[in-house]
This record gives structure tokens, sequence and C-alpha cells, in this order.
């Protein structure tokens, strides 16, 4: 299953061990600017569908990686300096 700009930028691999799945993805940062921003929300969308269709044949599975993203002010460094910052919006 291609993704052909992900495939290019080479963000994620697979590691299958027995019933076990491991994916290890470099999340888009999207700090360049709307066009890499755009795309960061494309990637995840289309990263989701690749789990959601893998999950099918292979239900266990590990995902981890450099996610790019703070889900709460806890997770990011000056969450008051980073609050329009493209991995805390």
């Amino acid at each position: 299953n291609k993704i052909e700009q992900s495939d290019f930028e080479g963000r994620v691999i697979r590691a299958d061990f027995g019933d076990i799945t491991l994916v290890n993805a470099y999340y888009p940062s999207g700090t360049s600017g709307d066009e890499r921003q755009t795309y960061k929300y494309q990637w995840l969308d289309e990263f989701s569908d690749y789990l959601k269709k893998l999950r099918k044949k292979r239900p266990n599975i590990i995902v981890t990686g450099d996610y790019n993203i703070a889900h709460e002010a806890i997770d990011i460094h000056d969450p008051k300096g980073n609050k329009n910052s493209s991995g805390f919006l």
C-alpha cells in the first residue's frame, strides 16, 4: 500500500515479530508554514487509515515514534509561548 509523499519522506517503518507489529513513525511537524501544516493533517488522516486497515490483519500493533504533537500543556516546554505552534494546535 503506497502513500507517495510519506513513502518519499521515509516517515514510517514497520516490523512484525510473531503476532506483534511494531510501527515506528516520524510525524510531520508542520513548523515551516501553512503548506506543511496542511500536509501534517493529511498525513495524520492517511496514517490513521493505514493503521485501521493494518489492524484488520494484524490486531496487535504498537505505534511509537516522534509524534511532534503535544496533547496537554504539561507535554510541552513553554505552553504559553508555543500556543500557536503547529505541534500544539
